[in-house]
């Protein structure tokens, strides 16, 4: 059973998925902000009361409190804090269902560059994921209706700048990306590095519908059985590199992975035979 593999995102996927909710951006000099969660107000104070420390709360009770002389560890887990490098606290700027969209200076405000975080208010210990790192002032031009849709079972953030594998201190020119968020699979994908099924939701168990379909009706970029290796390669390219599921054989066996949950379900294979496309089907996970 061949299992593509997850790939963190950045994308080509268009700015209109999915439904919205978002929230107005705060002053991005705030020194405190609360939110609703389902464990209680989360509240980040930064100010003359906290002497200019990050403390962060939720429900009334202390998750965070930043030492004199240190800064916040930021690991996957928000009770070790959050690293801002700019005044204040960082902005909320979208929430849904217990999961809030923060966005933070990654460097000095004058650098322009923020970091996208989500957290997920959900878990026991809440958890925060790094979704990627927006660069102003391209990425300050898009409206934040756009920026975080909401869909059932998950997100979708538009940015521009660099996904989390990218190292923006190497200077890339910032790009267009999509994250896709998988609440039931609590992980991103790059959206330029999988394969959308047409006419399925992103999220959400479609098992039975990818197995029964023909496949060349629901992937993108018009693929034929029968068409050359070339036109299928170059077709299946504008989703990522293709490659083959079990790293062996002579290439006649490729795959990529797909977008959203159904990457956890299926995994599409194409098989080459003669220069041209011999087939195209999906495999169930076990």
């Amino acid at each position: 059973m061949y299992r593509p593999v997850r790939q963190l995102l950045s994308g080509l996927l268009a700015f209109c998925l999915g439904g919205a909710s978002a929230v107005a951006r705060a002053d991005p000099a705030a020194a405190s902000f609360s939110v609703q969660t389902p464990r209680g107000v989360f509240e980040c104070r930064r100010d003359a009361s906290t002497n200019g420390l990050q403390r962060l709360s939720l429900g009334g009770q202390i998750l965070y409190r930043q030492a004199a002389g240190s800064e916040p560890e930021e690991t996957d887990l928000l009770r070790d804090g959050i690293v801002h490098r700019g005044a204040g606290c960082p902005q909320v700027i979208a929430r849904n269902e217990g999961f809030v969209v923060l966005v933070r200076d990654e460097q000095a405000p004058d650098r322009a560059r923020h970091g996208y975080l989500l957290v997920d208010f959900n878990a026991d210990d809440p958890v925060l994921i790094n979704l990627g790192t927006g660069q102003g002032p391209q990425d300050d031009a898009i409206p934040d209706a756009q920026r975080v849709l909401w869909e059932p079972g998950g997100m979708i953030l538009n940015y521009i700048g660099y996904t989390p594998e990218d190292d923006p201190q190497a200077e890339p020119a910032p790009e267009k990306q999509v994250t896709l968020f998988s609440f039931a699979g609590q992980y991103a994908q790059d959206g330029r590095q999988c394969l959308r099924l047409k006419g399925l939701p992103l999220f959400g168990d479609n098992l039975e519908h990818i197995l029964k379909a023909d496949p060349a009706s629901i992937l993108p970029g018009n693929l034929k059985v029968g068409m050359s290796r070339a036109d299928a390669l170059a077709a299946l390219a504008q989703f990522g590199e293709p490659y083959n599921p079990d790293d062996t054989g002579d290439g006649n066996l490729l795959t990529l992975p797909l977008c959203g949950d159904a990457n956890d379900l299926a995994t599409p294979l194409f098989r080459f035979k003669d220069g041209r496309l011999e087939s195209i089907e999906f495999e169930g996970a076990e």
